[in-house]
């Protein structure tokens, strides 16, 4: 599931305050968006939205083309 960025900054704001207390607001706000940043782009590689099922449909096919291939190879060179 894919969170929004001020979800992501919310949580992050929740659980790294109490240990970066000694941080400057601005320090901290910096370090935060920055985490949120790459916590998205993560996010977004991994979702399952984007998995497309024809592309691993496709190299199955095509690997069993090859397995196909090899046998005939093997049986031809007896």
């Amino acid at each position: 599931m894919t969170q929004t960025k001020d979800a992501i900054v919310a949580d992050l704001t929740r659980r790294l305050r109490p240990v970066c207390s000694e941080w400057t607001e601005e320090e901290f706000a910096e370090m935060v968006a920055h985490l949120a940043d790459i916590t998205m782009k993560y996010q977004s590689r991994l979702s399952v939205e984007t998995y497309d099922r024809r592309s691993t449909d496709r190299l199955v096919d095509e690997l069993k083309a090859a397995l196909a291939e090899s046998r005939a190879k093997r049986t031809e060179d007896r």
